[in-house]
């Protein structure tokens, strides 16, 4: 009933996606269930997930975003560096293109901005085939917020 509690809040639609250390890849491990219009729907997901997570395993619950890009942007620390964000294309690409770019924490709204001059894709960030142009300033912060 959390899950459904927290979507309420929210606001539906919502997705769900099942979170254990290690999991890299939610999608293909059947731990995403989008579209979820009401609290039942999140129930249902909900039990679905967990008996797919190991124990431990966390739900998380997301308003539904309807963006036809997506982007990736995390942190890793690594052991010689320290920590690091990672910039680049998301989804279902995100490996399959391995088109990303890694810079060391913290990172400047001037870093952010030249890894996304730096991915192979930056074309997807301005204006493409009837879509505005990314908010290169948002996606700036959000970048620098992760690093």
């Amino acid at each position: 009933d959390t899950a459904a509690q927290a979507a309420a809040e929210i606001g539906f639609p919502v997705a769900l996606k099942g979170n254990a250390p290690d999991l890299a890849h939610k999608t293909e491990a059947g731990l995403v269930e989008i579209g979820l219009a009401d609290a039942d729907a999140v129930r249902a997901a909900a039990a679905r997930l967990m008996a797919k997570l190991p124990p431990g395993g966390t739900l998380l619950v997301q308003e539904m975003a309807s963006g036809k890009r997506e982007f990736l942007i995390g942190m890793a620390r690594d052991a010689q560096y320290g920590p690091c964000v990672t910039f680049g294309l998301g989804g279902i690409f995100a490996e399959a293109l391995n088109d990303t770019v890694l810079r060391l924490a913290p990172v400047s709204e001037r870093d952010a901005l030249a890894m996304m001059d730096d991915i192979r894709a930056k074309a997807l960030l301005g204006p493409y085939r009837g879509m505005a142009a990314v908010d290169r300033i948002a996606l700036a912060q959000a970048i620098i917020g992760v690093g």
